[in-house]
């Protein structure tokens, strides 16, 4: 049990420094286009919010793809019914709260 919830937090922990790493790619992939033109595979995927706010998505892609690559494993490792429930919620818990930092947190009614 206490190697799961390990696990799970790294897990947890992979996720959120995916989202971040990614939530940053426009940057990331113009110092690489200055390093190295050649290595820029990964395109920019980019949605406009509002009129002053854009949310680069290819965090919650990198995320996914790491998401869909553990649970692969897991389905091979025949042990996804034990922890695959795990990291889906260490996944969607890293989302949710990438999300609510990226847009900002609902006001409080005071």
């Amino acid at each position: 049990m206490f190697k799961r919830i390990v696990f799970t937090l790294l897990e947890f922990i992979v996720f959120c420094a995916l989202l971040v790493v990614g939530g940053y790619w426009d940057i990331v992939r113009l110092l690489i286009q200055m390093k190295a033109p050649a290595l820029n595979i990964i395109p920019l995927v980019k949605f406009h919010i509002s009129s002053t706010q854009d949310w680069v998505a290819n965090g919650f892609l990198f995320a996914l793809v790491f998401l869909l690559l553990l649970l692969a494993a897991q389905a091979w490792r025949k042990t996804i019914g034990n922890s695959g429930p795990l990291t889906v919620l260490a996944f969607i818990i890293a989302v949710v709260l990438s999300l609510a930092l990226k847009l900002g947190l609902p006001p409080a009614n005071s």
